[in-house]
């Protein structure tokens, strides 16, 4: 997700996290994450058309590399993670990371 949206997920201590903004994950941002010892990583970029678009090139960048990606499925009547959190409550965010999806079940749904 986008920086603020990083920010809030940040404080809410569930996971760790990293905003990767506008551009989508770049090779020095995983490579980044991978020295601080990241082996999984789980999306959540949002539902519109470009971030659709980002969560593809995300999960091949991440593959590429040897780890493991999960896409957290935020409901499609919210546009990102920080929208569902805002919108619902943390519990409901909790059950969200409960539900992460492999790339294959993410590109059946999103083709």
């Amino acid at each position: 997700g986008g920086i603020l949206d990083a920010l809030l997920l940040d404080q809410l201590r569930l996971k760790p996290v990293m905003g990767i903004g506008e551009p989508g994950l770049s090779r020095e941002m995983l490579h980044t994450a991978e020295n601080f010892g990241c082996r999984h990583l789980i999306l959540a970029l949002g539902n519109g058309d470009r971030q659709k678009i980002d969560t593809t090139s995300a999960i091949r960048l991440i593959q590429e590399h040897g780890l493991a990606v999960s896409i957290l499925p935020i409901p499609t009547q919210y546009a990102d993670i920080d929208e569902f959190i805002r919108m619902t409550c943390l519990d409901h965010f909790k059950a969200l990371l409960k539900k992460t999806m492999t790339p294959e079940k993410w590109f059946a749904e999103n083709a």
